[in-house]
């Protein structure tokens, strides 16, 4: 498990919603592989789990993804987000919001994947955990994702109810059921490809 720079305690760096954390990840995966891991599985909550849908984008050394309460960083996102602090009209906020997000993060709103991100077939098993009343990333992406893909062990689980990154704690076990029985499937599938290699 890691930190991204943001969420440091001894070196703040700004979000960069993505452009930067994936290639943090990317660095993680590679020292995963480089110390003996023969399968990288990742686990990404909120925006890690957008930024691991960034980082596979480059990268074939992920084997499988678990994505909870996916963020993925895109414009609609960002408004929809300012909008439930305060009532704003869409115009002239949203090209606001574009233009000064470079003066927070550094990066340009353009250098994020996001229309990528939600329209990519991943050739690997995504799993997809979302919760009905997430206000700061809504469910729709994460269903807009997950049938994007043709994996055949890629499945999605939409939660009724369920709030941003609290899926688990309202739901333990059956969160760790679903989560295992994706985990077990991804082995055995690794396991065959590896004795068919």
């Amino acid at each position: 498990m890691f930190d991204y720079g943001y969420a440091s305690k001894q070196y703040r760096a700004p979000a960069t919603g993505g452009w930067e954390e994936s290639q943090q990840l990317l660095g993680a995966v590679n020292y995963a592989r480089s110390h003996g891991s023969g399968e990288v599985v990742v686990w990404g909550f909120s925006m890690g789990a957008g930024t691991a849908l960034q980082a596979a984008l480059q990268t074939k050394d992920i084997d499988a993804m678990i994505l909870d309460s996916t963020f993925v960083p895109s414009p609609d996102t960002l408004f929809e987000n300012v909008r439930q602090i305060i009532d704003l009209p869409r115009f002239p906020s949203l090209p606001l919001i574009e233009a000064l997000l470079p003066l927070w993060t550094g990066v340009d709103f353009n250098k994020i994947p996001a229309g990528k991100v939600m329209s990519t077939d991943y050739d690997i098993p995504i799993y997809m955990i979302h919760g009905t009343m997430d206000a700061k990333a809504s469910y729709q992406s994460a269903e807009t994702i997950a049938s994007r893909q043709s994996n055949p062990l890629s499945r999605e689980w939409i939660v009724n109810g369920g709030y941003h990154e609290m899926l688990y704690r309202e739901h333990p076990k059956e969160y760790i059921q679903r989560v295992a029985l994706f985990l077990s499937q991804v082995n055995q599938s690794l396991e065959n490809d590896g004795a068919t290699a």
